[in-house]
């Protein structure tokens, strides 16, 4: 029931917590994320840092995130809310925002789109 599992619902995404009824954050350790979403193709990222996040400095906060199958298919992408005005528009102009999600879980649905607000993180 929460604004990021609508957003993922509305772009076509399989949100693996979708059937929990919290409009807020989940509060989960290590292991259940792990034996969720393991799998998942895509990770989804938002933090506010003045430096952009990389693999290895993700995978030096905590070595096991490199379990996930979208660290290691470098299918990782990242909202940085220090660069882009993601919670000034979200509320606002939610499409925006819906646009980056489905752009990045279906890419040939928008040829030549260029996402405002997550980018690929890089090496």
């Amino acid at each position: 029931k929460s604004y990021i599992a609508n957003l993922l619902h509305d772009a076509g995404a399989d949100y693996q917590w979708k059937e929990d009824t919290n409009s807020g954050t989940i509060h989960l350790s290590f292991e259940q994320v792990l034996d969720k979403a393991e799998n998942c193709t895509f990770w989804l990222i938002k933090r506010y840092d003045q430096v952009d996040m990389t693999y290895k400095q993700l995978a030096s906060e905590y070595p096991n995130y490199n379990l996930f199958s979208a660290y290691k298919n470098k299918k990782i992408y990242i909202c940085n809310t220090a660069k882009v005005s993601y919670y000034e528009d979200l509320p606002l102009h939610p499409d925006r925002v819906l646009k980056d999600i489905i752009y990045i879980f279906h890419p040939t649905l928008l040829p030549g789109y260029t996402p405002q607000y997550y980018y690929p993180m890089v090496e």
